[in-house]
């Protein structure tokens, strides 16, 4: 029976690793409520230190729902904020035993699942800019890696997702080291994160520890690597800001395809007037000895 990855939501057969992100599948208990606002609970997805991801189903449509663990309330800007580009807002929210939640369509996967390229995430980095901005600007938190999803073939952030006090300073992926420090937020956090959202995109995992080049070349770093690195610096003072690390990571991209394409047009051309060259001295060379 194939099941749900709690990671990148991919389906796979298998019940112990995900065979997309080989993420682990776990078990999760089986004392949920059977129904919420009319949604059927089918199955527990992820369960956070904020709350649990649901797969639910109503009337043939799959969506998926967020529960929180505590008792808590919506904030002004959760219900009232009226959304910006590269955002997904619920289809409902509510409370059940005073505890909120809020529907999603479900998503086609997540941010572990993209394992895209370089050209396609800085895509989905730009897309998602505006969105991403409001949350460190503001000192919320950055989304983790499963509220970046793919859905309508479009990558969005879940948003309207109710906070819990306990998850204000807890670690975050996509966080910058300033903001366990308790330290005030600015557009260069805004660099980190966009530059670990850059890298888990592309490599399904975050860039902690000795992360691994995104060339995957181990002795000859790439101009690539070494901007993303540099925009992943402990220290905010050794960053881009935000806007100029999109626009490094657009022209290293670019500017890769530029020079190889230049390349293959140069040996294009060369290659043509060698096979002229060489057809121009067969003749002679027949003439000469025709003659």
């Amino acid at each position: 029976m194939s099941k749900y990855c709690p990671h990148c939501l991919s389906q796979s057969d298998s019940t112990d690793v995900c065979s997309l992100c080989h993420s682990k599948i776990k078990s999760f208990p089986n004392d949920l409520p059977s129904s919420i606002s009319g949604w059927d609970i089918k199955d527990c997805l992820r369960i956070t230190v904020s709350g649990s991801y649901l797969l639910v189903k109503k009337d043939n449509q799959r969506a998926m729902i967020f529960l929180l663990n505590s008792e808590g309330d919506f904030s002004e800007e959760d219900l009232d904020n009226p959304g910006l580009p590269g955002e997904i807002h619920p289809l409902e929210r509510g409370y059940y035993k005073k505890r909120p939640f809020v529907v999603f369509p479900f998503p086609e996967k997540t941010a572990a699942g993209a394992r895209t390229n370089p050209r396609e995430a800085v895509q989905i980095i730009s897309s998602l800019y505006k969105s991403l901005q409001k949350r460190i600007i503001n000192q919320k938190n950055a989304p983790e890696p499963q509220e970046i999803v793919k859905i309508n073939k479009s990558w969005k952030i879940l948003s309207g997702m109710p906070c819990s006090t306990l998850t204000k300073h807890v670690f975050n992926h996509f966080s910058a080291p300033e903001k366990e420090k308790f330290h005030h937020l600015n557009d260069k956090s805004l660099t980190y994160t966009c530059s670990c959202i850059f890298y888990y995109l592309i490599k399904g995992q975050p860039p902690a520890g000795l992360a691994s080049p995104i060339s995957k070349d181990e002795y000859n770093l790439s101009p690539l690597d070494l901007t993303v690195f540099r925009a992943l610096s402990p220290n905010p003072e050794l960053r881009p800001g935000s806007k100029e690390f999109i626009t490094n990571i657009q022209s290293k991209i670019t500017g890769k395809s530029n020079i190889a394409k230049l390349a293959n047009t140069t040996f294009g051309i060369a290659g043509i007037f060698i096979l002229l060259a060489i057809g121009i001295g067969l003749s002679l060379l027949l003439i000469y000895l025709n003659s």
